[in-house]
């Protein structure tokens, strides 16, 4: 496997163990019933996220903490305003107290779309995630930042 392909391999196991912490959780040595009446479970909460795999890989999550793509993924803030023309229609993205919004306007249909997630470092470009019925989808949209614009997503 190319070392670019372990490193999104490492990254993804990474982001899962961070939104997913109970996901890894390792199983106890086996007890025996004699065991288990004299020991008291332990009281020292296991680490979570990142602190988990910071236990025996401390070099690559200080590496990746370092990292751009180590901030690849966080909730939607308030997130830059701009308006994407698609066919019969346009997108447009917004901002107000409750967070950020994408509005569909097609075929004299108007949807709003509230922001969950933002996907990307910011270096380069920003892309959206909805939570629609208790699923992500992406957004077609995307800012850019090199042209300060929203455009289709990749």
């Amino acid at each position: 496997m190319g070392e670019r392909k372990i490193r999104y391999l490492a990254t993804f196991v990474l982001l899962l163990g961070l939104m997913y912490p109970g996901l890894a959780q390792t199983q106890s040595s086996k007890a025996t019933p004699a065991d288990m009446q004299t020991k008291a479970p332990p009281m020292v909460k296991e680490p979570e996220g990142a602190s988990r795999c910071k236990v025996c890989h401390s070099a690559e999550v200080e590496g990746y903490a370092q990292s751009a793509m180590a901030h690849s993924l966080r909730r939607a803030s308030q997130e830059p305003a701009g308006t994407v023309a698609i066919p019969n229609g346009k997108i447009t993205a917004y901002s107000l107290p409750t967070g950020s919004w994408q509005r569909l306007e097609t075929g004299g249909v108007i949807s709003n779309f509230q922001i969950d997630y933002v996907i990307g470092s910011g270096n380069h470009a920003s892309g959206y995630l909805v939570d629609i019925a208790g699923h992500l989808f992406q957004s077609p949209i995307a800012f850019y930042k090199s042209r300060s614009s929203y455009d289709l997503a990749p």
